[in-house]
């Protein structure tokens, strides 16, 4: 009886399986109030653009061939005696030229209140080719030089040894003024406990005829830390023109060439080597007539530097004026003063000083 029970027992549970496993049809609750939600995709992080070329090139340093798609700022070298296509959605067609160097980006920028792209591009050496669509423009810098094309232009530009050129075959290309990547400035200080310290004031220097003068120059250069295509390069950023940010620091071991009006005197040496703290120093020696004159120095420039570095000639104003007269005499008097006086030392006096009255004649 039990066996019996069991059985069907058993027979039950393998149907309420089976029935289990059996697909049922789903269906919405079409009693919800509640509004649908929707979903929105952007393609701002998604590929900008195809590289083509029959040989192999490089994307960020890695070896590729063919087709190969770009994200935007990756650096691109074209192999030397090929040359490397760049097509950009929406912007137009870049091609590099043989053993060329650069980066590309697009912007989706607003113009005149409307929408436009943009062609950003940092070219480092070689040739570029560009060809914008109609609606297209192009910001490009180069050797520190930027370039901006109106929309549709056609256009090459070169880098070659540090310095740029252009080509334009159709629509215009501009060149924009940029500021000094490197700017080199210098002022008067004092050494307090070996530090340079600036001088308070007007650092204009007056001294006296024939007399000499140990002088200090503090030099310190400015570096543009994030240029335009730094933000232009930076997926989260649409702008392509930024406020370059500086920040100064001695200008340690550089060559400085250092002159004074010949009207105020004579310095030396005129070439110098700033130590570690961008200092330089000279003895000024005042000419022998007053006068008013200029003292400058100015960093030389460095095979190292930046094709566009700035270096402004420092000046400080010298004024050299006589010893005054009233001065001169106080002197002379308290000279013949010294000289009148006699000191002798008495041996019958234990040593002590006296005075002696000056000898008769007889």
């Amino acid at each position: 009886m039990n066996r019996h029970r069991h059985s069907a027992t058993g027979s039950w549970l393998v149907l309420i399986l089976i029935c289990a496993l059996v697909p049922k049809p789903a269906l919405a609750d079409n009693w919800s109030n509640e509004k649908p939600i929707r979903l929105f995709a952007t393609d701002t992080f998604g590929p900008i653009g195809t590289t083509y070329s029959p040989s192999p090139f490089s994307v960020d340093g890695r070896s590729v061939l063919g087709e190969h798609a770009i994200w935007g700022g990756e650096l691109i070298q074209a192999p030397a005696g090929a040359n490397v296509s760049v097509r950009l959605d929406s912007v137009g067609r870049v091609v590099l030229k043989s053993a060329t160097l650069a980066r590309v980006v697009t912007k989706l920028t607003n113009v005149d209140g409307g929408t436009r792209h943009l062609l950003i591009a940092s070219l480092i050496s070689g040739d570029m080719a560009v060809t914008l669509d109609k609606d297209a423009g192009a910001y490009i810098e180069s050797c520190g030089t930027a370039f901006t094309a109106t929309v549709g232009a056609d256009f090459v530009i070169h880098a070659r040894e540090g310095s740029p050129t252009f080509d334009a075959a159709s629509g215009r290309v501009h060149v924009e003024a940029q500021p000094p990547v490197l700017t080199f400035t210098g002022r008067s200080v004092q050494l307090v406990k070996g530090l340079p310290q600036p001088i308070a004031g007007s650092d204009a220097m007056d001294t006296r005829t024939t007399s000499k003068k140990r002088v200090f120059i503090q030099f310190r250069k400015s570096a543009r830390t994030t240029s335009s295509l730094t933000k232009a390069f930076s997926p989260q950023l649409v702008m392509f023109r930024s406020q370059a940010t500086q920040i100064e620091t001695p200008a340690a071991f550089r060559r400085v060439h250092l002159e004074v009006d010949a009207a105020v005197g004579t310095i030396f040496p005129t070439d110098a080597v700033t130590d570690i703290n961008g200092v330089v120093s000279a003895e000024l020696t005042a000419g022998s007539n007053e006068g008013t004159g200029l003292m400058r120095a100015k960093v030389l420039r460095d095979p190292g530097d930046p094709t566009n570095t700035d270096y402004p000639e420092y000046t400080r104003r010298v004024t050299v004026r006589k010893l005054p007269f009233w001065r001169t005499r106080n002197q002379l008097l308290l000279g013949a003063a010294a000289a009148a006086v006699v000191v002798v030392v008495s041996p019958r006096n234990n040593g002590s000083l006296k005075q002696q009255p000056p000898p008769q004649v007889q």
